[in-house]
């Protein structure tokens, strides 16, 4: 019986073994056929499983440098909205600053039409000025011209004692004047010449106003002098009428003839005011124009010459009476 079922058990054992045999051939068959068949599909899943590899790698990278290209974007980003603020604030700035140099130059241009305006005001004025300060020189110059022409004919007349320091050189000789070392030195600088210049004109000045002063005093004393002089005529004429009064009473004479006894000045004594001399002008009574001639020497001594030696002079002489009775 056991060995029933052990023949049993090797047959079923071997049939298994053989059923198990073809069933690995068959698997080992159909596996061939299969490896036949997806060797082509193999080939591609691993070149595509190679591919797919490579890209997953470079996706990768790819996501690493998204994410740096995404930083750097949102850097940028901020950097561009720094950057926007700052031009939209230096824009602002600007703006502003053109406006403000817009104003600036609207004020400048009114300033300088005003200033224009101003200017040309000024120019008038200047000019009408200029011109009337043109003729007061020119009137100064005509006065100084002919004070200088009298200077020089007045100084003819002076005495000795009445000389001093000249301010007119054409009129005076080198030797009444002394000449300092100084002036006779070239001037080195401008300095010097600005000096020698000041210090001249001030010394003319100052020569001119003694002079002035001394004519003052001289004109004062000569006016006292005229004003004892008329006082002394009127008495003399006061006196020598009643002489001549007296005298024709007792001739026998009527008293409405008296006043025919006294002779009335000449006319060639009478002064007249000289107002400007011109020494070019040749001795002539009248010239073309109807103006009179210059006053001569002799006239002019007679006249307005008179110093205070001659007035002396004069004092000292004895005091005679004469009358010149006209007969009828």
């Amino acid at each position: 019986m056991v060995q029933r079922m052990i023949l049993k058990l090797e047959m079923i054992t071997k049939e298994r073994e053989r059923h198990m045999e073809k069933l690995w051939k068959e698997f080992q068959k159909v596996l061939n056929t299969y490896l036949r068949n997806t060797e082509e599909y193999r080939n591609e899943y691993s070149k595509l499983r190679d591919q797919d590899s490579n890209d997953t790698r470079h996706i990768q990278n790819h996501y690493v440098e998204v994410a740096r290209l995404s930083d750097l974007i949102a850097n940028l980003r901020l950097k561009l909205t720094t950057i926007r603020d700052e031009h939209e604030f230096n824009v602002k700035q600007l703006q502003k600053s053109k406006m403000e140099l817009q104003e600036r130059v609207r004020n400048v241009k009114q300033e300088m039409e005003i200033g224009l305006k101003m200017d040309e005001e000024k120019l008038k004025q200047l000019a009408v000025c200029s011109n009337g300060a043109l003729k007061y020189l020119q009137n100064l110059l005509k006065r100084g011209n002919a004070i200088l022409q009298i200077a020089t004919f007045c100084k003819k007349f002076e005495t000795e004692n009445e000389s001093l320091l000249p301010f007119v050189h054409s009129a005076v000789k080198r030797q009444m004047f002394e000449v300092d070392e100084d002036e006779l030195k070239e001037p080195s600088t401008e300095f010097d010449v600005f000096k020698k210049e000041t210090f001249g004109i001030a010394k003319k000045f100052e020569n001119f106003w003694m002079r002035f002063n001394k004519a003052r005093i001289d004109c004062a004393c000569l006016q006292e002098e005229k004003q004892q002089l008329l006082e002394e005529n009127e008495r003399l004429k006061s006196q020598l009428k009643e002489y001549l009064i007296t005298v024709n009473i007792s001739n026998g004479g009527s008293l409405e003839s008296n006043e025919t006894l006294l002779a009335q000045r000449p006319s060639s004594m009478k002064v007249e005011k000289v107002v400007h001399i011109d020494l070019k002008l040749k001795a002539v009574r009248f010239s073309k124009n109807g103006q009179r001639r210059p006053v001569t020497c002799i006239e002019g001594n007679l006249s307005n010459a008179i110093r205070n030696d001659r007035l002396l002079e004069i004092k000292n002489k004895p005091t005679e009476l004469y009358s010149v009775v006209q007969q009828s």
